[in-house]
């Protein structure tokens, strides 16, 4: 309908506007208020437009009317004189009759037609006499059930308690039948199929649509047994838990009022002696010391109770808040009998925040009038300090003076006039200003009490939707409950019906499997019998083909195995290799001395160990008797002594730095040590990247800071380097120190040879293909 409405709006205005956009309100204002250009063809568009639309609207509702019996319904209960009019366009009204459903256990199972064509041959010399029948029988349901909806739904209604007690649905429908006046033909109909119908083949009223739509009849069960189990306890148990949280509400709401109260005695408290102590002008100054003291000790109190106001409500608000989620939470899974308790709850939540609401709003106004006077007094104090500063200004040092000469006095009297002057034309003009705004305020309260009082209409209105729907939610819940009686027992009988329908059927059924099987066995055994045997000739050949390809597998493992062995005889001779070169790299790592100036521990005999585990490898007797044999006997220094030894070089090579080749005089050597004492320097300096310059290695400082940054970081090979391009007294002071870390770099290349030749060798004897 609404639809429609809008069509016909539309095609209103293509009529009225054509393709010219439609004139705008003001200028329909401007048309009723006699501007020429208007005249009877305006007013005629506006009437056969709102005609167009009255009946636009009256087409659609009767179309949908005709295609909806229950709008139609609605529609001639709700307008008047609606039924005649809807009477004479369509016809007398039909009333609205659910579809019928599906009978449990129709159709579900193949085996059962055989038993279900037998009963529908016998039922079917009745079938037309019983129509009518049962054409009445659910006119009669359906309006059981609709003046159930609109009644009192505690009680069950008529259809409900005669199914209950288990007549044939003829009877049902003869009960019903009252309401049409023709109960004697429907008696003779009843009789008649009482006597065509065995009373225990006779099928169970259908449900109402809405409750087959809902689900299935198991999920109805387990809410109505969830329901039977104890909703006493449960009613009980939701009421004490409302009535806790409703006290423990109610306290902590009651002392966050009597907090919003003592802040609001405390604001007037403070107004009250700030006003005592801004008009009380003739006074001691000790008792004017002590009266804004006590001025003082009010503002304190009264910030103290804001505080404690704004805290009190803050817990209160949260406590309501909590309350008010558990009576929403309750409404949507409590039972109907919890109701009237959570309808006292929501009162309460309403009440609470109403009380807060309004302390909440008392200390606001206090705070208001706090800062008015507050701002009354600076006000006060600013004025009091201009007319002091115009004194002042008009009479230079007047204060300590005694008496004022006559033209100061006829100064003072010509300002105090023209002051008075100014302030009465500012007060004028404030009068003016202040009536002007007394207006706006006037017309804003207005403003602001009628949406407070729209406010309060909603929330009134609002509170009693919220009743309303609970008590639409207990009679739903009560009529529900009464529906699911009904189709619990209606299906109880359907479930007896269907159970010995079903016996009869798998009794048969189980008689034609047995015969069907037995046939099956016999076949399958003769064509299992000729597959077994056809089998067995396919696995001995199978068999012999394994044989031979075992056969075949063993000559190729025993292959394998053999070169296996010599692979690990390899790895054998190159792990003993691996072992021998780690061995002498581990005393090579303990061969240093233990402090700086401690001996070193010579490595003949672990490089003597080394040849006597490798005497058949070549490679292995060369790279250990290209140890130096400094080494041998004496031993090799750590990396760590090096670092050491070399801190002690560094030290004296700086202080010969200038002394070149030739050997200067002790002039130089004196400049030499000068320099080393004045020169600062970095300990460490980082190698430049793309590399050092010429120039720079004429530099001692600079050559032994990357000697000693390479060194700091283990790359003593590249700090030998940069010792071996110090040049004149600096290098022979530093020979010693390059010649051990030659050594010590020539014995780890060897050792490096050796080992990296083991691990060659077991990687190639692990790859090795057989």
């Amino acid at each position: 309908m609404w639809r429609s409405c809008r069509r016909a709006g539309t095609l209103i205005q293509k009529c009225l506007c054509g393709r010219t956009p439609c004139p705008s309100t003001h200028a329909k204002r401007c048309y009723s208020a006699g501007i020429p250009g208007s005249g009877p063809s305006a007013a005629g568009k506006v009437v056969g437009g709102g005609l167009l639309v009255v009946v636009g609207g009256l087409g659609g509702t009767v179309l949908y009317a005709s295609w909806d019996p229950r709008f139609r319904s609605s529609l001639e209960q709700n307008v008047p004189y609606a039924d005649k009019l809807l009477g004479a366009v369509l016809g007398p009204s039909v009333p609205f009759l659910p579809m019928p459903s599906k009978k449990p256990g129709a159709g579900d199972l193949n085996p059962i037609a055989p038993i279900k064509k037998k009963h529908t041959d016998e039922r079917a010399a009745t079938a037309t006499a019983q129509a009518p029948v049962k054409q009445e029988d659910r006119s009669s349901e359906a309006s059981v059930i609709l003046s159930s909806i609109g009644e009192a739904p505690s009680m069950p209604a008529p259809g409900v308690t005669n199914a209950a007690t288990g007549p044939k649905p003829g009877h049902e429908g003869a009960g019903a039948s009252g309401h049409d006046g023709g109960g004697a033909a429907h008696k003779e109909h009843e009789c008649e199929s009482c006597k065509h119908e065995p009373s225990g083949d006779a099928p169970p009223a259908a449900p109402p649509r809405d409750l087959l739509e809902a689900g299935p009849a198991g999920g109805s069960s387990k809410e109505v047994m969830s329901q039977d189990t104890d909703p006493e306890a449960e009613v009980a148990a939701l009421s004490k838990n409302l009535e806790e949280a409703v006290a423990r509400s109610g306290l902590v709401t009651a002392q966050a009022v009597g907090a919003q109260d003592a802040a609001t005695a405390a604001i007037g408290t403070y107004i009250s002696c700030l006003r005592h102590a801004m008009e009380d002008e003739a006074m001691s100054p000790e008792e004017k010391t002590e009266q804004w003291q006590s001025v003082r000790e009010a503002l304190a109190a009264r910030d103290r109770a804001v505080h404690e106001a704004s805290q009190a409500q803050r817990v209160a608000q949260e406590e309501v808040v909590k309350l008010q989620g558990l009576v929403e939470e309750a409404r949507g899974t409590a039972a109907p009998a919890a109701a009237p308790r959570l309808q006292a709850a929501g009162s309460s939540v309403r009440r609470m925040l109403s009380e807060l609401q309004g302390g909440s709003s008392r200390v606001e106004a206090a705070q208001t009038e706090a800062r008015l006077v507050s701002q009354y007094q600076e006000m006060a104090e600013r004025a009091k300090e201009e007319f002091r500063q115009e004194l002042e200004s008009i009479v230079p040092g007047w204060q300590g003076r005694g008496d004022l000469n006559k033209e100061e006095l006829n100064a003072l009297l010509l300002h105090a006039h023209r002051r008075t002057e100014q302030l009465r034309r500012e007060l004028a003009e404030r009068q003016a200003l202040e009536e002007h705004r007394l207006v706006l305020a006037r017309e804003q309260q207005r403003t602001v009490d009628q949406r407070g009082l729209e406010e309060a209409l909603a929330t009134a209105l609002h509170q009693q939707r919220q009743e309303l729907v609970v008590a639409q939610q207990r009679k739903i819940e009560e009529l529900k409950d009464a529906m699911e009686m009904e189709m619990r027992t209606q299906l109880r009988r359907a479930t007896a019906a269907h159970s010995d329908h079903l016996q009869e059927a798998l009794k048969l059924q189980a008689f034609e499997l047995g015969n069907s099987h037995k046939k099956e066995l016999t076949d399958k055994m003769v064509e299992q019998d000729l597959m077994f045997r056809r089998e067995i000739l396919d696995q001995r050949d199978s068999f012999t083909q394994d044989i031979n390809k075992a056969f075949a597998q063993v000559h190729g493992i025993r292959n394998a195995v053999d070169g296996l062995a010599e692979r690990e005889e390899i790895a054998k001779k190159a792990h003993s290799l691996w072992l021998a070169g780690e061995a002498l790299r581990t005393a090579l790592a303990e061969a240093g001395p233990d402090g700086p100036d401690g001996p070193c521990v010579p490595l003949a005999k672990h490089v003597d160990a080394a040849r006597a585990v490798l005497a058949e490898s070549e490679f292995a007797q060369v790279v250990t008797g290209a140890v130096p044999s400094e080494s041998r006997e004496r031993g090799v220094y750590s990396l760590e002594a090096l670092r050491h030894r070399f801190r002690s070089v560094r030290r004296l090579a700086r202080r010969v730095a200038l002394i070149d080749e030739t050997r200067n005089s002790l002039y130089q050597y004196f400049l030499s040590y000068v320099q080393a004492a004045l020169m600062l320097e970095p300990a460490t300096l980082k190698p430049p990247a793309e590399g050092v310059a010429v120039e720079e290695l004429g530099d001692a400082f600079r050559v032994l800071a990357y000697a000693a940054f390479c060194l700091e970081h283990g790359d003593l090979e590249q700090a030998a380097r940069f010792v071996t391009a110090l040049r004149g007294e600096a290098r022979r002071v530093a020979d010693s120190w390059l010649h051990e870390a030659r050594l010590t770099l020539e014995t780890r290349q060897a050792i490096a040879l050796l080992t990296a030749h083991a691990s060659a060798v077991g990687l190639a004897a692990t790859h090795a293909q057989p």
